[in-house]
This record gives structure tokens, sequence and C-alpha cells, in this order.
């Protein structure tokens, strides 16, 4: 270059970079679009994700909760069962105890039951 040519200007260019600039802008702005448009998508998979997932804590804590009342239930009846095993004929022989004393002092003379009173002390 000689120091008496005019410097190149790129004014000749600023037309076709303005337009290469204009289609990146559009280009940027239709992705920030599309990117816009996918958030919007992955945030409402991530809402319904969360209320299946609610949904389903809370079905499967009411077959938990259902499952902890017949489990409590059984155990009543199990342990009532085992109860009556155990204190029906205690029960019972307390109450034939009472019923022969009622039974004995009704029919012996009141001497006898004074007899054995006196035994006891």
């Amino acid at each position: 270059m000689r120091p008496d040519e005019p410097v190149q200007t790129f004014d000749d260019l600023d037309p076709e970079i303005e337009s290469f600039r204009r289609a990146l802008e559009v280009s940027l702005e239709e992705e920030k679009a599309r990117l816009r448009e996918e958030q919007g998508k992955a945030l409402e998979r991530i809402r319904e994700l969360s209320e299946n997932s609610i949904a389903l804590a809370e079905s499967e804590w009411e077959k938990y909760d259902e499952m902890l009342h017949s489990s409590k239930e059984s155990f009543i009846e199990e342990l009532r069962g085992r109860m009556s095993y155990v204190l029906d004929p205690v029960l019972e022989r307390m109450m034939n105890g009472d019923l022969v004393e009622r039974a004995v002092s009704g029919i012996l003379p009141a001497a006898y039951r004074e007899r054995k009173e006196g035994c006891r002390s």
C-alpha cells in the first residue's frame, strides 16, 4: 500500500454487515422464543410430575392408613380372643364359686355358716 492511496473503508460492506446483523438478531429472537416455549413446556411437565407425585403420595398414605387401621382392628380382635381364652376359665370358676357360696348359704342353716366363718378366722 502506498501512502498516497486512500485507505479502503468498509462503507460498501455496511449494508451487507447490517443485513447479516439483522439476520443474526432475527435468529437470536427466534431461538429465544423457542427456548421460552421449551421452558414453558418443561415447567408444565414439572408441575404435572409434581401433582402426580403428590397424588401418588396421598394414595400411598391412604393405603398405609387403611392397612394400619386394619392391622389395629385385627390386633384388637386377636387380643380379645387371647384374653377371653385366658380369663374365661378364671371368671367361670369365680362365678361358679360365688354361685355355690350363695346356694350353700341359702340352703345351710345359719349355725353351720357361723361355724364355718369361725374356722376361717
